[in-house]
């Protein structure tokens, strides 16, 4: 899964008309990590328990293995809770050396980009922001994936969000979450 995810992902970067230096190492990176490590790469985030600012009852989608449903920061009344507001935790139940962290927001519509960032920590307690996403790309099916220059041992993921763009709809201004993959 995760070699063919990093093929795909260099194939859809290296063939962009304007892909910049940063996306063509991004990309060789993946596909370097993967190869590497394809004996014992897993998905550690794999149905790991998930709390959530907003709408807790959705938040264990977000490490199903689906890209077919996503959580979406939704206040108690069931209205929009800003991005800015919204974020999740993913406890990996253990201690790992995290990598990599693959984020797919929310992409069905294909006219969106969420801007967010992405934390670790041992304790739940100290946060370490590993990568930042403010892209503008609209958000497809791939996400996003960060590859870490080293792992950092954690126990816990966090998302931050931070800024979210629908074309033509200022009224959608929360997170929506399509799965996390360690």
């Amino acid at each position: 899964e995760v070699i063919s995810y990093a093929l795909n992902y260099a194939h859809e970067v290296m063939t962009k008309t304007y892909a910049t230096d940063e996306e063509k190492l991004q990309a060789s990176t993946a596909l370097r990590l993967a190869i590497d490590n394809a004996q014992y790469i897993e998905n550690i985030a794999l149905n790991k328990t998930v709390s959530a600012s907003h709408n807790q009852s959705a938040a264990q989608r977000i490490t199903n293995g689906s890209t077919s449903d996503y959580w979406t920061s939704l206040n108690a009344d069931g209205d929009n809770e800003p991005i800015e507001n919204s974020s999740f935790v993913i406890d990996l139940k253990g201690i790992y050396n995290v990598d990599a962290v693959n984020a797919i927001p929310y992409f069905a519509s294909n006219n969106r980009y969420y801007q967010y960032d992405v934390l670790l920590s041992e304790d739940n307690e100290d946060w370490e922001c590993v990568a930042q996403y403010r892209g503008t790309d609209i958000t497809t099916s791939k996400g996003q994936l960060f590859v870490l220059d080293t792992a950092k041992r954690a126990r816990y993921i966090k998302i931050q969000g931070v800024y979210v763009y629908v074309s033509g709809r200022t009224d959608i201004n929360n997170f929506h979450m399509t799965e996390v993959l360690a």
